[in-house]
Formats: structure tokens, C-alpha cells, sequence
């Protein structure tokens, strides 16, 4: 058969999801010991074939450590190795841009808000100096690049190492769509108003309106919200 029946999500990527928001709000941390396999599938309402392709994924990417001695044991882990994980979850479900761009609008308004009321001198210079290189952007390719350094750096200024991983793994997702999405804003000659938009939103962050740029950033992804609509109708 040539075709597979199309899967909403598999058991074990909410497997790995229950266990690493877990681990992310705290409720679980390095060294404490998952239940037994018998008891944690029946807890979670999953078969044991599907809590082991999870624990198999967690134990590679050494969030946790199983040995017959202490069972199944929560490591010391970074930020990058979560993400690394919630990656491996989010690659291989469907991703369509626009709901990816929803996410981006639920973190990065947040993410303007915090780099409002924390960046220093150095962060406003990053951003300015990347918001110059946007609005000289040549092509489809130069714009995106500095589209998304404008909006690393600002999650960077906003000193939460969470923000930064987020936007890498959503960027990294969705870098063909976004490529669509740029080409079609060049073509339509939008480009210009969306520098604008991000001067507004540096604007805000320079002048700690911590409230006016989160506004700001949410209506400049409003606005590629609906640029991606009208690409999508024309595929």
C-alpha cells in the first residue's frame, strides 16, 4: 500500500510531552525516580510498548538514566536538551505556518515585554544594528536572515534563556514557510512596512514601554499572520 492512514499524534510524543512539562514546571527534577514502568503506564492511559519508545527518546537524549538497580532516574539537564526533545516531538507532526505563527505571537509578546524592562545598552545596540541591516535587505534571503536576528536579539535582551530556545526550534521549523512568506512580502512590496513595524517595536524596547512593545510585536505578527493566509490560498 502506497499511502498510510494520517496519525493526529502518536502516543509516545504526549508521552514525552507530559513527562518533559514536568520536568520544565519543576514537578519533576534531577534525581527524583519516574514510577515503575507497569504504574507510569497506567497512569499516563498508555501501553507499555508506547512509554518505552518515549523513555528510549528521553534515555537518548540523556534526560533521564535507567539501570536495574535504581530504576529510571531524572538527570541534570539544560534548557538546549529539553528543546532538543519538544523538537523531536513538533518535526514530526504537521506544522502548518500559521499555527506556528500563533505560537510565535503567544512568546514573543511576552519575550518584548521582558526585553523592554531588562535590555541594557549592548542589547539596543544588537538590535538597532540588526533592524539597519533588515531595512538594506536586498532579497528574499537577506530579509528573513535579519527578520530573525532582529528578533533573537531581542530575546536576548530579554535575558531568559527559554525565550531564546523557543524561537530557535519554531524558526527551525517553519524556515521553508518562512521563506514563502518573505518572498511573498518583497513581491507585494510590504517589506518596507515591516521594517517600519520593527522600528516601532524598537522604539517601545528603547524606551522601556514594556506594554507598548508587547502591543507592538503583536500586531506586527498579526500582521504576517495574514500575509501567510493569502499565501496559503495561493498554493
Amino acid at each position: 500500500m502506497l499511502f498510510d492512514k494520517i496519525e493526529t499524534k502518536k502516543v509516545y510524543e504526549n508521552v514525552l510531552e507530559q513527562i518533559i512539562k514536568r520536568i520544565v514546571d519543576g514537578k519533576l527534577v534531577p534525581g527524583d525516580s519516574l514510577p515503575p514502568e507497569r504504574e507510569l503506564a497506567e497512569q499516563l492511559g498508555v501501553s507499555r510498548p508506547s512509554l518505552r519508545e518515549a523513555l528510549r527518546i528521553l534515555q537518548v537524549l540523556g534526560v533521564i538514566k535507567n539501570s536495574p538497580k535504581t530504576g529510571t532516574i531524572i538527570q541534570q539537564v539544560n534548557p538546549e536538551q529539553i528543546f532538543q526533545t519538544l523538537s523531536m516531538v513538533m518535526v514530526t507532526s504537521p506544522s502548518e505556518t500559521s499555527q506556528l505563527l500563533e505560537i510565535r505571537k503567544s512568546i514573543e509578546t511576552e519575550m518584548c515585554y521582558y526585553a523592554a524592562l531588562r535590555r541594557d545598552e549592548k542589547d539596543l545596540k544588537s538590535i538597532g544594528n540588526t533592524l539597519e541591516n533588515l531595512s538594506k535587505a536586498a532579497d528574499s534571503l537577506e530579509f528573513k536572515k535579519y527578520d530573525y536576528e532582529f528578533h533573537y536579539t531581542i530575546a536576548c535582551a530579554a535575558k531568559n534563556i527559554f525565550f531564546k530556545y523557543v524561537l530557535e526550534m519554531i524558526s527551525n521549523l517553519i524556515d521553508k514557510q518562512m521563506f514563502e512568506l518573505t518572498n511573498k512580502i518583497m513581491d507585494i512590496g510590504l517589506h518596507q512596512r515591516m521594517v517600519e513595524q520593527h522600528k516601532m517595536i524598537f522604539e517601545e524596547i528603547s524606551n522601556k514601554n514594556a506594554e507598548e512593545a508587547r502591543l507592538a510585536m503583536k500586531n506586527h505578527i498579526e500582521f504576517a499572520e495574514g500575509i501567510s493566509t493569502l499565501v496559503d490560498r495561493e498554493k
